[in-house]
């Protein structure tokens, strides 16, 4: 049986209250023959909020790392990747929920087929959140995915990181990696955009995992959305440094910087722009 390892990846909050980690001490594992490895990364660390329940622990070999800092995804996931001695890699973020089916299906598909990206059906609410389709440089939802199943090779293909099962040797042999010059901001995207450039399929799972999006919508404060604002500038054009595109993206990029100047009365956005 090939193996599989996980990592989740929590933002100062108390590890009891993650919605994944109490998800994965649900999870029967009696049909796997191994103790599988959970990593969780605690981003923002505090002594205070380490508790772990007895389940988990019970079904996995648990590794905990304490970062005092908010260390970008790409980091955390490329460092986590070349360490597993796993077949195969779960990324998931604090908030996602998982069940029997996902594990079954990936056991399943991993053990009868050599695939090299799993994605699942990600739901927020009743919509369909991840795969989509790139258009021009954005993301868009295409319902149409939700009725898919098995080895695509559209090159359009993005996705959200939390749930995607990755091969490890993928990042071990250097053939892809996520990018570090990105924090968060379009790591899942420019990662996606390079493995489709592979030409390897990614295999779509039937299996649908819940996640909650609200961390991502816009916040109220100035701060924490200028933070968002340029991580968000540096990544799309550290992603389209020249060309048509990047045309269009400095002028969408202006837009937003106008949008949120006015929301927030605040020549911040405008300033990081042009900085």
């Amino acid at each position: 049986m090939k193996k599989v390892s996980i990592l989740v990846v929590t933002y100062g909050i108390d590890l009891i209250e993650s919605l994944s980690l109490i998800a994965i001490s649900n999870l029967d594992l009696r049909n796997i023959d191994y103790k599988p490895v959970l990593k969780i990364w605690m981003n923002k660390y505090s002594d205070e909020n380490i508790y772990l329940n007895e389940e988990i622990k019970d079904k996995f070999e648990i590794e905990i790392v304490k970062s005092l800092e908010n260390k970008a995804l790409p980091i955390i996931y490329n460092r986590f990747l070349l360490e597993q001695d796993s077949d195969y890699a779960i990324l998931l973020d604090q908030d996602s929920i998982i069940e029997d089916d996902y594990i079954s299906e990936i056991n399943q598909v991993i053990n009868d087929m050599n695939v090299y990206l799993l994605l699942p059906k990600v739901v927020h609410g009743d919509t369909l959140v991840s795969p989509g389709r790139l258009r021009l440089f954005f993301g868009t939802l295409d319902p149409t995915l939700k009725d898919r199943k098995g080895i695509i090779k559209d090159r359009d293909i993005v996705a959200i990181n939390s749930g995607l099962v990755v091969k490890v040797e993928l990042v071990k042999k250097d053939i892809i990696k996520y990018d570090e010059r990105l924090k968060f901001y379009f790591t899942d995207t420019k990662f996606l955009l390079d493995y489709n450039k592979l030409g390897f399929g990614i295999y779509l799972l039937e299996s649908v995992i819940s996640h909650d999006l609200s961390e991502l919508s816009d916040s109220n404060n100035t701060s924490r959305a200028s933070v968002r604002f340029s991580d968000m500038v540096f990544g799309f054009r550290a992603t389209y440094p020249n060309g048509v595109l990047r045309i269009l993206l400095e002028s969408y990029l202006v837009y937003v910087a106008v949008k949120y100047s006015i929301k927030f009365k605040s020549y911040i956005f405008l300033k990081l722009l042009v900085g």
